[in-house]
C-alpha cells in the first residue's frame, strides 16, 4: 500500500537534520513500490542518562529511533538528576548532541524550582521547548499539583507548553491505602493492582481539573499519554470552549489492556497504567476518528532484572521508539484512522506544538 504524504508533511530538512552526503552509484536506492515516510518526531521519551546509564544511553536510544524512522525527540526531565535547572539541561544537552539525534528537553518543576521555572524555561540558550508538570507523583522530587501557583508563575501568551501526567495523586494514595498487601505480591496476574491503584477515576478527576484551570489560565496545555476515553472527552469539550489543549496516545493505552497482565506481568506495568478492555476499544475508536493531536511512545526503558520483581518494586515504563512507526499503523489499520492524519500526528502536529521545525 502507497501511503499518501499529506502536503504540510514536516520535511527532514525542518528538523534540522544533517545533510545527506553525496551518493554513489552503489548509494542509490531503488524505492520503487515502497512507502516512504517523512522523519517522525516522538514527543515523550524517558532518556536514560544522566544518572541511569545501565539502563539506556543516549546513542542506544538514537540507535532505537532510527530504527522506529525517528530522528526527532522530545525528552522528560526524570533523569538523575532530573532536568530542573540550567545546569542540569545544560549537561543533558551534551550528552544528547553526541547522540546525532535532534532533541528538545522538558523541564521539570517541583517546589525546588517553582519560583525560577519562567526564568528558566525561556532562557534561549537552553533547548526547552515545554514544562514536564507530574500533577500524579512519578519520580522523586518531580510533582507539583499547585496549579494557581503555576499559572501566577507563567506568562499564559509564552510560547511553550506545559504537559501534564495527570493523575490525581488523593485518589491514588487512597487507594494504595486500601491495596498496599497486594504489592507484595510477583505473579504475573497480580499486577492488575497496578490499575486498582492508578484507577481511571484519578485520571478523570486530575485531566478534569487541570482542563478548567487551563481554561482560565488561557496558556497552551498538553495532556500526555492519555488512556481513557473520558479523557479524551474533555479535551475536546474543552477545545470547543476555545482552550489551547491538546493530548497525546502511547501505543501500549491502545493494543494492551488489563486483560494481559496475567500474560505480561511485570513488562506491563507503566504510568498511567493499562485500562479495561472496554476503554480501550472505546479510546481505540477515539484514535481511529483523529481526536487525538499526538502519536508519542513514552519510550521509558528499564532492565529485564528490575522489571522482575514484586508489583511494588517493579519500576513502571516500556520500551517503544524503536516501533514508532510500526505500531503506529498497526493502531491506524486497527482502528480505521487515514494514513494521512496518522503522519501529522507523527510529524506536523509535534512540530507545531513542540517547536520543533527550528532545531
Amino acid at each position: 500500500m502507497r501511503l499518501p504524504v499529506p502536503p504540510d508533511a514536516l520535511p527532514l530538512e525542518a528538523l534540522g537534520a544533517p545533510d545527506a552526503p553525496a551518493a554513489d552509484a552503489d548509494q542509490i536506492y531503488d524505492a520503487a513500490g515502497d512507502t516512504i515516510l517523512p522523519a517522525g518526531i516522538d514527543a515523550h521519551v524517558h532518556s536514560r542518562e544522566p544518572g541511569l546509564a545501565h539502563k539506556e544511553t543516549w546513542q542506544t536510544l538514537a540507535a532505537g529511533a532510527w530504527r522506529g524512522g525517528v530522528t526527532a525527540v522530545c525528552d522528560m526531565p526524570n533523569t538523575l538528576p532530573p532536568t530542573m535547572a540550567p545546569a542540569d539541561a545544560f549537561a543533558k544537552a551534551a550528552i544528547a548532541a553526541a547522540s546525532g539525534l535532534h532533541f528538545k528537553l522538558l523541564l521539570g518543576v517541583g517546589a525546588g524550582n517553582i519560583a525560577e521555572v519562567a526564568r528558566v524555561l525561556y532562557d534561549p540558550k537552553l533547548p526547552l521547548c515545554a514544562l514536564k508538570v507530574f500533577y500524579g507523583k512519578s519520580t522523586g522530587e518531580l510533582l507539583w499539583d499547585d496549579l494557581e501557583t503555576l499559572g501566577r508563575t507563567l506568562p499564559p501568551a509564552g510560547d511553550k507548553l506545559i504537559v501534564f501526567h495527570s493523575e490525581d495523586q488523593c485518589t491514588v494514595d487512597c487507594n494504595h491505602q486500601r491495596l498496599a498487601p497486594r504489592l507484595q505480591e510477583r505473579d504475573n496476574a497480580s499486577f492488575s493492582v497496578h490499575s486498582a491503584i492508578r484507577s481511571s477515576e484519578a485520571a478523570h478527576a486530575s485531566t478534569r481539573a487541570i482542563l478548567d484551570w487551563a481554561a482560565a489560565w488561557g496558556g497552551r496545555v498538553h495532556i500526555a499519554h492519555i488512556s481513557t476515553p473520558i479523557e479524551v472527552e474533555l479535551v475536546q469539550a474543552a477545545k470547543a470552549r476555545g482552550a489551547q489543549v491538546s493530548c497525546e496516545v502511547a501505543p501500549h493505552h491502545l493494543l494492551l489492556s488489563t486483560d494481559d497482565y496475567a500474560r505480561l506481568g511485570p513488562l506491563a506495568k507503566m504510568n498511567p497504567p493499562l485500562r479495561s478492555p472496554a476503554e480501550v476499544a472505546a479510546l481505540g475508536a477515539q484514535f481511529g476518528a483523529g481526536l487525538i493531536d499526538v502519536w508519542a511512545t513514552d519510550h521509558a526503558p528499564h532492565l529485564l532484572e528490575e522489571k522482575h520483581a514484586e508489583v511494588g518494586r517493579s519500576p513502571s515504563g516500556v520500551p517503544g521508539v524503536e516501533l514508532f512507526y510500526q505500531l503506529l499503523f498497526l493502531c491506524a489499520q486497527r482502528f480505521g484512522l487515514a494514513p494521512e492524519r496518522a503522519l501529522a500526528m507523527a510529524t506536523t502536529n509535534p512540530a507545531r506544538l513542540f517547536g520543533m521545525p527550528g532545531l
